[in-house]
C-alpha cells in the first residue's frame, strides 16, 4: 500500500548520504499504513480494555485496567511519534550534518 499523499520523506537532498535512500524510501512508503494500523489496533485494544474496566469486580482490578489503558495510549503515541521523527531525521540527514559541521567546525 503506497501513500496517496505523494512523497512525505524525500530522498532528493541526501547528498553524500545517499546510502540512506533505501531506508528513507521504505519509511516513506510505510509511514501512513503503519500509523493507521497502529491507531486502529489501539482503538480495538482500548475498547477491549474499557469493557474489562466496566466488568471489573473490584476497585483494584479497575485501577489496573486504567493503568493498562493509559499505558496503551502512551505507547502508541510514542511509537507513532518515533516513526515520523526517524523518517524526518533520515530524510534531512545531510542538512542536519552540515549544520552540525558548521556549528562545531568539523571538517
Amino acid at each position: 500500500m503506497y501513500s496517496q499523499l505523494g512523497t512525505i520523506f524525500s530522498t532528493a537532498n541526501l547528498g553524500e548520504y545517499s546510502y540512506l535512500s533505501g531506508i528513507v524510501t521504505f519509511l516513506d512508503s510505510i509511514v501512513i499504513p503503519a500509523t493507521v494500523t497502529l491507531l486502529v489496533a489501539a482503538a480495538i485494544m482500548s475498547i477491549i480494555i474499557a469493557v474489562a474496566l466496566a466488568k471489573a469486580d473490584s476497585p483494584d482490578k479497575a485501577e489496573e485496567m486504567k493503568k493498562r489503558l493509559i499505558g496503551l495510549f502512551v505507547t502508541v503515541i510514542i511509537v507513532i511519534f518515533l516513526i515520523w521523527v526517524l523518517g524526518y531525521v533520515l530524510s534531512n540527514f545531510s542538512t542536519i550534518m552540515n549544520t552540525f559541521r558548521s556549528i562545531f567546525k568539523f571538517s
